[in-house]
């Protein structure tokens, strides 16, 4: 050993001397059975490390830098407690295949391919044979031969776990496209044969250098795992939450129904219409009433708080006569009734009452006149003989029993200041009040046949001729009847006018009836003017007043949002008011959100004793719809929670 020769070194050649000795004696024979489990144990292996790094021994260089160079390409410095294994190029291949499977490399088989230069392939596993007892050997096991060896125990170990269970069940077909990877085993094929360094290296396969370590045909391997991104979720989810929430909630109250904040009306009531005061020329001396159709009361002459004192009728108390006769036998209307006969007799009876002073008329001697024709006498031509005619032909003479239910029917009308004598009116102790009277006329003139009789102003039938009708205003616009009555005695003088008139109005479609009558006067013509100023009076007392104005303000409406109009009248409504009556008032709004200025939103009704008036009630201002702002702004109110 020269100087310049190191200890190591000089073990090193000889150890790969021996090695290859004996691998070439392994070469020359066969290889032994693997050795059966009671066999004898073999003698311990020589260090196999020392012979591994023979195998790849070269000689020593002398240069120092190349012994740098050589650790510099192995990694690092050598452990200065240990003498440095030779840097061979078969060193750094090894160190480089250990690198590219330690960092599980994704191409295994490319980079041995690229490191090694040899090629890899796919080989099957097929079951190895049975096993078999090797020849015990004496001496370290070569290594080939002790990684054959290995690998056929772990195939046999592995046949002998699959021989004891149960022949696996057929599993179904797995598509395509769920198939799992298939594991396959890589061996070392060397490039030359003859190569003896690359069989050396025929034990490092995926499977030895990297345990565990499997490469996967056609799936990729992630190298790391993905962390998932829960502060993402953490973070949308309440934002996505509160924006549904606010859709909702502005969908919700845009669209929310207005019931709980409907608008506010304040009412305000018009001032009540009341009638003009009337104001009558009542007669200087006598008495005077005036009843109007559909107004409670009468009103008089009469000084306030004192009743009308009872004066003779005369002939008006033939109105009563005729009620009664009408009561015992009916009348209806276009009908003529029974037919009676008149004699000489008849005749003389007329004339004598002329002779009283007492009002008759001719009959129709060996003639006939029927029930209607003596009515039409009795009412037009104030006949007396006409009406004891029928009182006794009806009562068979017994004039007691009529002025028994004459007097009955006042009674059922409640005339309490009448009294009747006779049938004619003739005694002056006929009497009765004109507040009373006017009563009469009103009964009198709702029965049609009495109305239509009184309505006329002549008549022809037998016996008198033409009769013309006694009241001295028929024929005046308006008249309609009733009657007359008069007395002119020595000591008595009373003419009396019983009268009965429609006073039309332009914007009406009935006529207002009044009755009026006039006690007591001195004569003809002054119970007629008398009556007239009394019809004057009362039919500028009854012309239509204006009730309500237009624009009256009849409610204010408020919305919680600030809108406000008020609720006026459209027109002036128009009313007849009799003598101080107060009207009634009754209003019908209805007020909707969206109403435009001018709308009609309800009516009001005036209405008094004679008649009616309606008028459309109408906004000023528009009533407009809460804004999406306050909608929003406002949900308590909306749903009936606000205060």
């Amino acid at each position: 050993m020269t100087s310049d020769e190191k200890p190591g070194e000089r073990d090193d050649e000889r150890s790969l001397d021996s090695v290859d000795d004996a691998r070439d004696s392994d070469t020359d024979r066969p290889q032994d059975p693997a050795p059966a489990e009671d066999a004898a144990d073999p003698e311990p292996p020589a260090d196999t490390g020392t012979m591994i790094a023979g195998l790849f021994g070269t000689p020593a260089q002398d240069d120092d830098e190349e012994d740098a160079d050589d650790d510099r390409e192995d990694g690092g410095a050598a452990d200065p407690g240990q003498s440095a294994p030779p840097q061979t190029d078969s060193v750094r291949v090894i160190a480089e295949m250990f690198s590219g499977f330690r960092r599980r490399s994704a191409t295994p088989e490319r980079d041995l391919e690229e490191m090694l230069g040899t090629a890899t392939q796919a080989i099957a596993i097929v079951p190895p044979p049975a096993p078999q007892e090797p020849p015990t050997v004496a001496g370290p096991l070569p290594i080939v031969a002790a990684a054959d060896a290995a690998a056929d125990a772990d195939v046999t170990r592995a046949s002998e776990t699959d021989d004891d269970g149960p022949p696996p069940a057929e599993e179904d077909p797995v598509p395509a496209d769920q198939q799992q990877p298939t594991a396959v085993k890589t061996a070392y094929v060397p490039r030359h044969d003859g190569n003896q360094t690359e069989q050396a290296l025929a034990w490092l396969t995926a499977e030895n250098v990297a345990t565990g370590q499997t490469p996967v045909v056609g799936a990729p391997v992630a190298l790391t795992q993905r962390r998932r991104r829960r502060w993402v979720g953490a973070i949308l989810a309440p934002i996505f939450t509160a924006i549904v929430l606010a859709v909702v909630y502005v969908v919700a109250f845009a669209v929310w129904p207005l019931d709980n904040v409907a608008p506010t009306m304040s009412a305000k009531a018009p001032d009540t219409p009341v009638g003009p005061a009337l104001d009558v020329p009542w007669p200087v001396e006598g008495q005077s009433a005036i009843l109007v159709e559909g107004v409670d009361g009468i009103v008089t002459s009469a000084e306030e708080d004192t009743r009308l004192d009872p004066a003779p009728m005369a002939s008006l108390t033939k109105v009563i006569t005729v009620m009664t006769l009408l009561e015992r036998q009916p009348l209806e209307l276009g009908e003529d009734g029974p037919v009676y006969e008149f004699g000489y007799l008849d005749q003389q009876q007329a004339d004598n009452l002329r002779f009283q002073n007492e009002s008759a008329l001719d009959v129709p001697i060996g003639g006939i006149l029927s029930y209607r024709q003596l009515l039409e006498g009795i009412l037009m031509g104030s006949a007396g003989n006409y009406a004891n005619k029928l009182v006794d032909d009806l009562w068979e003479f017994d004039r007691n029993a009529y002025l028994g239910d004459a007097i009955a029917w006042l009674q059922d009308n409640g005339l309490e200041d009448t009294l009747v004598v006779d049938a004619t009116g003739i005694s002056p102790e006929n009497q009765s009040t004109a507040e009373d009277m006017v009563r009469v006329a009103q009964i009198a003139m709702q029965h049609p046949v009495v109305a239509e009789i009184v309505a006329q102003e002549e008549v022809e039938m037998p016996g008198p001729g033409l009769v013309e009708n006694s009241n001295p205003l028929m024929g005046e616009n308006g008249i309609v009847g009733i009657k007359t009555g008069h007395l002119d005695e020595w000591n008595i003088v009373s003419y009396n006018l019983m009268t009965a008139k429609d006073i039309e109005f332009v914007d009406s479609e009935d006529p207002v009836r009044v009755y009026t009558v006039v006690m007591g006067q001195a004569d003809r013509d002054l119970q007629a003017s008398t009556t007239r100023d009394v019809l004057d009076a009362v039919t500028l007392a009854l012309q239509p007043v204006d009730a309500v104005g237009e624009g009256t303000v009849i409610a204010t409406v408020t919305t919680e949002w600030g809108g406000q109009t008020d609720v006026v009248v459209a027109d002036t409504a128009e009313l007849t008011l009799w003598s101080g009556e107060e009207a009634e008032i009754e209003t019908d709004v209805d007020v909707d959100l969206g109403d435009a200025a001018g709308a009609t939103v309800g009516t009001i009704t005036v209405s008094g004793g004679l008649d009616s008036a309606e008028v459309d009630l109408i906004t000023t201002e528009e009533l407009p719809r809460p804004s999406l702002e306050w909608r929003l702004t406002h949900p308590l109110e909306l749903l009936g929670l606000g205060a």
